[in-house]
């Protein structure tokens, strides 16, 4: 047998907590809402999706490196062993999902890359310049769900093409 100590229970809670957010962001349609419609994703969304695919392929790399190494290991715990290449695997497939499904108009809000902006959270908004061809930047200001400090507003910017201003706009109209 061997022993658990602080690092084993830390682990343990992380892969917990990212197998919670990788389930929860599959049944994404139970707190977001339903699907209205998903805007093309552009070329930096595409970089991201390449960049933790990679990432996933950078840790299965290691994890078999690891497993099948004859030693030198140093540090055999089999926790911690086995723990960190699924840990690290779980947040790259959860990163990977998270920003095939950027940019989708949902019942509740907008799905983006860095998270979901509730329609009512959203205080202002307008469209600031075309991005090349056939494309519209909207500009936002919002106020953050929790508020650790009043008043704050945060700004994004959010590439699109122009034949989905019409939805959007209505969308945001209602708010």
């Amino acid at each position: 047998m061997f022993n658990i100590g602080l690092i084993e229970i830390v682990m343990a809670i992380a892969l917990t907590a990212a197998i919670h957010f990788f389930l929860k962001e599959i049944k994404r349609e139970d707190y977001l809402g339903k699907l209205i419609f998903k805007i093309p994703r552009d070329k930096k969304t595409n970089a991201l999706v390449f960049f933790w695919v990679m990432m996933g392929f950078f840790w299965i790399y290691l994890s078999l490196n690891s497993f099948l190494s004859s030693g030198g290991n140093y540090y055999t715990s089999p926790v911690i062993m086995i723990t960190t290449p699924i840990l690290w695997l779980l947040i790259s497939m959860l990163n990977v999902y998270r920003t095939l499904n950027s940019k989708e108009i949902r019942e509740k809000g907008m799905t983006t890359v860095d998270g979901f902006l509730y329609w009512e959270n959203i205080v202002q908004y307008r469209w600031i310049k075309s991005s090349g061809m056939n494309g519209a930047v909207l500009e936002v200001f919002y106020t953050p769900r929790k508020r650790i400090f009043p008043n704050r507003k945060i700004r994004k910017l959010i590439t699109m093409n122009e034949e989905n201003i019409p939805q959007i706009e209505k969308k945001l109209k209602k708010f």
